[in-house]
């Protein structure tokens, strides 16, 4: 483990740490309608990572890699607090419509459907945010009707190396199937590198890998022309 991959790693279990924001009502894992500025207070968050990260670091690279860290330890803590779903159709309106073109329902919970997109489409600047929207279909079993479905996000960037460790949310506070919405924020501030950055995506059902995606969910973070960071959503 090179001394960047360890000090972006330390950063975000830092930022974990020390931001813990509000529940929303009904689910374990959402915090909808969390501050999210003062949840994770970049100034807090940042210079503490930057500076515990640039003490790992050696000559030159330690101003580099503390601006890094403390991106990193805003990002995990967005990803750890920003996260929303939302059902919108419930378990018996996916199973009803599973059985339009099923003879019977799966034996055990099964992911129908996992789709995802980066918002916005346009470049983003410096202080804004990209979200990863997606949209989850989970059919009941006929041995299986609990289910509990949880989404993995984890960041990566060009030389593919992790942007802290993954985090993992639960779509379904109420452990039923149906059909639901989810984001992930993504805040771009200063200190992300030029350069694609892959969305790591895993779907697990009943604590199982329902489907995973490795490469293309992506977006691409470019300087401005006053050396901001912009973030430019891949098709």
């Amino acid at each position: 483990m090179t001394t960047r991959t360890l000090a972006l790693a330390m950063a975000a279990t830092l930022a974990l740490q020390g931001c813990a924001g509000p529940k929303q009502p009904g689910s374990a894992d959402s915090a909808k309608g969390a501050d999210m500025s003062s949840v994770c207070n970049p100034v807090f968050i940042g210079l503490g990572a930057a500076a515990a990260c640039a003490a790992l670091a050696r000559g030159n690279n330690r101003l580099r890699t503390g601006a890094a860290c403390a991106a990193v330890a805003v990002t995990a803590c967005y990803l750890a607090n920003s996260y929303r779903a939302e059902q919108v159709r419930s378990a018996k309106q996916v199973e009803e419509e599973y059985l339009k073109k099923n003879a019977q329902l799966p034996e055990r919970a099964t992911v129908t459907a996992y789709r995802s997109q980066v918002n916005p489409g346009s470049a983003v600047s410096r202080g804004q945010e990209v979200k990863l929207v997606s949209t989850i279909v989970a059919v009941p079993g006929r041995t299986e009707r609990g289910v509990v479905v949880e989404e993995e996000v984890g960041i990566f960037d060009s030389q593919n190396e992790a942007w802290g460790n993954p985090v993992r949310k639960t779509a379904n506070g109420g452990k039923e199937a149906g059909e639901f919405q989810t984001s992930f924020t993504i805040p771009i501030r200063d200190g992300w590198s030029q350069g694609v950055y892959t969305l790591r995506r895993t779907l697990y059902v009943n604590g199982s890998v329902a489907q995973r995606d490795d490469a293309t969910t992506r977006f691409q973070v470019v300087q401005g022309a006053d050396e901001s960071s912009l973030a430019l959503a891949l098709p």
